[in-house]
C-alpha cells in the first residue's frame, strides 16, 4: 500500500507542477506574518519541541496553525495542547493516506505566507497537505525526489559536513536552519 500511495502523490505533484497550481513567492522571515507548521507527533520529546516552536514564532508576531501526523497508526504520547492545533490519525485519511476533506477545510479558509515541513521522514498524509497548501512559500527537508517545496533542506548532506558522531538533528535544530535561512532572504519579489 505505501508503494501506492507514494505513486499516488508523486503524480499528483508533477501534474501540480506543471499546471502551475503553485508559483512560489520566496518572502523574507519578517514578511511571513501567517505560518502552516507541519510535524511528526510521534514522541513526548518531539511534542515538547513544537510547542516550544510555536510559541517563539508566535513571540515574534507570526500567526501560526499547527498540524500533527503521527507515523504509527495511534499517538502514542500525550500532546501539549496549543490554540490551532490539528492532530492527523489514519482515521481521518483515505486507503492512500490523503487526508480527507474535513483535514483541509481549515488550510484552505486561510491563506499563509508560509508553510515549514519539520518531519524529517516521509510520512504521506503532511505531503499531501504540503501539497495541496496555499502557502506562498513552502519549506521543507528533502524527503523525495519530487517537487514539493520551495525551499528545501537538506539534512543528509548537513550531517556529512558535521563530521561527528554526536548529531544534533532535532526539530528544533532544523527549525533554527530554516529561521536563519529566512531572516537572509533578500527577495526581489513586490510585497502583496
Amino acid at each position: 500500500m505505501k508503494f501506492l500511495s507514494r505513486k499516488k502523490i508523486k503524480n499528483a505533484a508533477i501534474k501540480l507542477s506543471d499546471a502551475n497550481f503553485h508559483i512560489p513567492k520566496f518572502l523574507n522571515y519578517s514578511d511571513i506574518h501567517s505560518i502552516l507548521l507541519l510535524f511528526e507527533a510521534d514522541d513526548a520529546e518531539k511534542n515538547l519541541q513544537v510547542k516550544k516552536i510555536v510559541q517563539m514564532l508566535k513571540a515574534d508576531g507570526k500567526k501560526v496553525t499547527a498540524i500533527g501526523c503521527p507515523r504509527n497508526k495511534k499517538l502514542k504520547t500525550d500532546f501539549p495542547i496549543f490554540e490551532n492545533l490539528t492532530i492527523v490519525d489514519k482515521s481521518q485519511t483515505d486507503f492512500f493516506e490523503k487526508p480527507r476533506h474535513s483535514v483541509f477545510k481549515p488550510i484552505e479558509a486561510n491563506k499563509f505566507d508560509a508553510l515549514l515541513d519539520l518531519s524529517l521522514n516521509e510520512n504521506i498524509p503532511l505531503q499531501y497537505i504540503a501539497l495541496y497548501s496555499n502557502a506562498l512559500l513552502k519549506i521543507g527537508v528533502r524527503k523525495t525526489s519530487f517537487p514539493l517545496y520551495d525551499f528545501i533542506l537538506d539534512i543528509d548532506s548537513i550531517v556529512a559536513n558535521l563530521k561527528t558522531d554526536h548529531l544534533p538533528i532535532d526539530l528544533l535544530y532544523i527549525f533554527n536552519q530554516i529561521i536563519f535561512y529566512l531572516k537572509n532572504i533578500q527577495s526581489c519579489d513586490e510585497k502583496a
